[in-house]
């Protein structure tokens, strides 16, 4: 009797320790998703869908023992039954489609241009202050620099118009910095006009077509971006590789959420 009361104290004491740690991960996360809100304002649907999932972890998580009682009573119903396999299965083809999604992201960030190759690379734009690029814009610029830098004979497109607090177009902050930084400004081509991913790739190949340089390209984008901007790029007749940077990591949550969902509603369109 006595062993059976230290094994149910030690199994109680390991599932207290289990949910402390899912609810501490689960509050990490919450945070970590809010940061973007506080510092620049930013709530976008990579928010939304990270407070949808972490905050019910969390409140599961601390309130667990009434959960679990909650679960108890629904499942001694045929309808109750029923609501609990299809919440399970929907979960688990949500886990599933996701994590396709995030294998074919880090797949397209790895297709590596061949060294020496010199092709020209098409740097998407971000949000800038007007000459000032943000910290994601910032990476992009400094991934492009180091392309340019070793392959001396390669051109610059810088794609990206100007939002309503941007001061000047995207493309034209990103020409400045490379030149500041030591492109020379006949290595670099701008297209302002765009205003999103499709329009980048759509307006930057017919600035290729007009240029004569081919149909190959290099694209310099968060590395969880290259896989739609190869989509929209095969779609505008290119055939692009892949130079991705980093992401500041307090926007890479939100913003790799938000790409996780329209890569997965792209493979239920059957992309």
């Amino acid at each position: 009797m006595r062993k059976q009361r230290n094994l149910s104290a030690r199994q109680g004491a390991g599932s207290n320790a289990l949910r402390a740690v899912i609810a501490l991960a689960a509050a990490g996360m919450i945070v970590w998703a809010m940061l973007p809100a506080v510092w620049f304002s930013i709530f976008n649907f990579g928010t939304a869908v990270l407070l949808a999932v972490f905050v019910p972890v969390f409140l599961t998580a601390v309130f667990w023992p009434q959960v679990r009682r909650t679960v108890s009573r629904f499942s001694r119903t045929k309808a109750g039954k029923w609501l609990l396999r299809t919440a399970a299965l929907l979960a688990a083809a949500g886990v599933c489609l996701a994590a396709a999604a995030a294998g074919m992201m880090i797949a397209a960030a790895h297709k590596s241009p061949e060294s020496g190759c010199a092709l020209p690379v098409i740097v998407l734009g971000c949000q800038t202050d007007g000459y000032e690029p943000s910290p994601m814009l910032l990476s992009r610029l400094q991934k492009a620099k180091e392309y340019l830098d070793e392959n001396p004979e390669a051109v610059a497109i810088v794609s990206g118009g100007m939002g309503g607090n941007e001061g000047v177009p995207e493309a034209e902050s990103m020409r400045a910095w490379l030149e500041r930084n030591g492109i020379g400004p006949e290595r670099i081509l701008k297209e302002e006009a765009s205003s999103g991913t499709e329009e980048n790739l759509r307006f930057s190949a017919q600035l290729m077509s007009r240029e004569q340089l081919g149909t190959q390209a290099v694209i310099v984008t968060d590395w969880w971006h290259e896989l739609r901007t190869a989509r929209w790029a095969r779609e505008n007749g290119l055939s692009v590789c892949a130079e991705p940077c980093a992401t500041w990591a307090p926007l890479l949550p939100v913003f790799f959420a938000r790409e996780l969902c329209g890569v997965a509603r792209l493979l239920l369109a059957g992309y």
